[in-house]
């Protein structure tokens, strides 16, 4: 089955249900289906081949949507961009994928100039008026009326259908080419775990060229209606939630961190929501708790990487509730269950595989994982070893399934001869209450090796550093406990919400 074939079933039951909703009005799946159809005789016009790779430069919009679908009826690779990168990362990243179309949203037709001069095999394509681009959006359609309707894609399950980025928190982003059997896997475990009934309706406020894009794709090919926003605010989000009845929501844990507080500030009505999605990095397990209980016990996380996207393992609503009422800490740390579209072990450095309750690296295999790194056998060869995908997080695996993440192996502190994983750290310092965000890094040390450095947000002006230490060796001892604290007004994020160390690490001169 490809992701086409999904659409298409949504198309047919649900031809008059609104599907994309933007602050421009609204869509229908019958009007998503014609657009669509369009974009793809558009595509034709423009001789993009089978598997041939288009990308789209936009903001949250619904048309983002429309050219997307029409990619996948087309029988192209779509290849997500992400608008928060800089321009020479994502002329690098377009180069390296040999994607030949770009569409672009007139907010961003001030770098058409410089992706003409990077990579001027591009074929620019405007999402409204022409601009600077090579067509307008109409001209594009009308190209392609003389190839036939319905353009059926072609393929097997190996074929990709997307290429994109890494997230490059540790290093120059990898490009993952994803086959249309990990869309399947995706499809599988969505419609066992997320809501899917009559009255399911999805916001995406994170960026659509990530995770936020993809849970919003499946939930679209299940016929429910898709809102957008553009950008994150934690009011307009709690007002959507309210007004609009939606069901179903992704944030990272940032974000979700902001939601909470202004619910705290200014209640809404958020009875609707069935599934407040939590994902892209660890969640700090008190605020978790506290975020569960204030939305209804709707809150649920998931755990996967670009190259096993989204869900290897789920924690359900129910889950969590569980763990606060009934006070069970490793429930409440754990990501989830491991799902039935994977097998996972917990390996040591040897490739060994490690009993029920020991901490090693995550391994996967499955059809969920990707099919590897374009243009990059070395790093495919290092991170698929053995049939297993090595994710580079360290975690345990319990015996009722639930795997509970520490830590990525490259942001795990060595000091004093004991291993110290920052993940740990950071969530003690978000328990206290004049903490706003935190991300702890190693910096080499001549007494130490490394010494365990928080660079911590504060709210309200607070600076007492030596109290912070003191409130998080409580909890975590002198070992473990930060040795220094550095106040910072922002931490540099990845644009999917994830604390960005590598920019961190330069910025704090480590």
């Amino acid at each position: 089955m490809l992701p086409i074939d999904a659409f298409d079933r949504a198309f047919q039951l649900h031809p008059d249900r609104e599907a994309l909703v933007d602050a421009g009005g609204s869509v229908t799946f019958a009007q998503l289906r014609d657009t669509s159809d369009a974009v793809a005789r558009g595509l034709q016009g423009l001789g993009v081949e089978d598997s041939g790779i288009v990308g789209i430069y936009s903001p949250n919009r619904s048309r983002v949507f429309e050219i997307i679908v029409g990619i996948l009826r087309r029988g192209a690779t779509w290849n997500p961009i992400s608008a928060t990168n800089t321009p020479s990362s994502n002329h690098d990243l377009l180069r390296r994928a040999g994607t030949s179309v770009v569409f672009v949203d007139p907010t961003y037709h001030h770098l058409v100039d410089g992706l003409r001069e990077q990579l001027p095999h591009l074929t620019l394509i405007s999402m409204d008026e022409q601009g600077p681009c090579d067509s307008s959006w109409d001209a594009f359609l009308s190209g392609g009326r003389d190839f036939p309707a319905w353009a059926n894609a072609q393929g097997e399950p190996q074929r990709p259908f997307m290429i994109i980025g890494t997230g490059g928190t540790t290093g120059q982003p990898k490009l993952v080419v994803e086959p249309v059997r990990v869309w399947n896997a995706m499809m599988r475990v969505f419609e066992t775990r997320m809501p899917v009934g009559e009255n399911a309706r999805q916001l995406v406020t994170a960026p659509a060229t990530h995770a936020a894009g993809i849970v919003a794709l499946l939930a679209s090919a299940c016929g429910q209606p898709i809102h957008f926003h553009d950008g994150f605010n934690a009011a307009a989000v709690l007002d959507s939630l309210q007004d609009d009845r939606i069901t179903t929501l992704f944030l990272p844990p940032t974000a979700f961190y902001d939601l909470i507080d202004e619910q705290l500030r200014s209640p809404r009505d958020t009875s609707a929501l069935e599934s407040l999605l939590i994902a892209a990095a660890p969640i700090a397990p008190e605020r978790l708790a506290q975020g569960a209980e204030l939305f209804g016990w709707a809150v649920s996380q998931c755990f996967g990487q670009v190259e096993a996207p989204m869900f290897v393992a789920f924690q359900t609503p129910e889950d969590i509730r569980t763990a606060v009422l009934e006070g069970d800490d490793d429930l409440l740390r754990s990501c989830g269950r491991v799902t039935q579209v994977v097998s996972v072990t917990i390996q040591d450095a040897a490739g060994n595989l490690l009993p029920h309750g020991e901490s090693g690296e995550i391994c996967v295999r499955g059809e969920l994982v990707a099919d590897g790194y374009l243009g990059n056998p070395d790093a495919t060869a290092e991170a698929q070893r053995d049939g297993w995908l090595h994710t580079g997080d360290v975690g345990v695996l319990h015996a009722s399934g639930h795997l509970q993440i520490r830590d990525r192996l490259k942001d795990m502190i060595i000091t004093g001869g004991f291993n110290v994983y920052a993940a740990e750290v950071e969530a003690v310092l978000l328990r206290h209450p004049q903490v706003a965000r935190a991300a702890v890094i190693g910096v080499p040390d001549d007494r130490w090796g490394e010494r365990v450095v928080a660079v911590v947000v504060p709210h309200d002006g607070f600076d007492d550093a030596e109290a912070l230490v003191a409130f998080a060796k409580e909890s975590l001892g002198s070992v473990k406990a930060p040795k220094e604290i550095r106040w910072a007004s922002a931490l540099p994020q990845t644009p999917v919400g994830k604390v960005n160390k590598v920019a961190l690490r330069a910025r704090e001169g480590v």
